[in-house]
């Protein structure tokens, strides 16, 4: 995901014919880190994504997608590893109800869709 955000990015900037320094000025970072987005190396923060996506005129439906697909794995394990409940805890199933709503739907996605 974070390769093919690169690519697009990369094609989105040179069709508006802005340097990865005019990018960076837009987003009040540096050059470098315009780079490391285009090569996959650095994965943008919702605002540098929402500016980008505000210059470019896209969307963030679809990234946003591709994004918690590429974590999908991560949070599954996340998930297996998560501390006890405090035994006194007064919403355990409540809680329980949240991470078995969210297993769910991390079971639901195939990281494929988005490769």
């Amino acid at each position: 995901m974070v390769y093919t955000f690169g690519l697009d990015l990369r094609v989105a900037r040179r069709r508006a014919a802005l340097t990865q320094l005019d990018c960076a000025h837009l987003l009040g970072t540096d050059q470098p880190r315009i780079s490391k987005f285009e090569t996959g190396t650095a994965i943008p923060t919702v605002i540098e994504l929402s500016v980008l996506y505000l210059l470019f005129d896209k969307s963030l439906g679809k990234t946003s997608e591709e994004i918690i697909a590429s974590l999908r794995d991560e949070l599954v394990g996340r998930l297996a590893s998560m501390p006890d409940t405090p035994p006194t805890w007064r919403d355990r199933q409540r809680r329980f109800q949240t991470l078995a709503a969210l297993a769910e739907k991390l079971s639901a996605i195939d990281p494929d869709d988005y490769a």
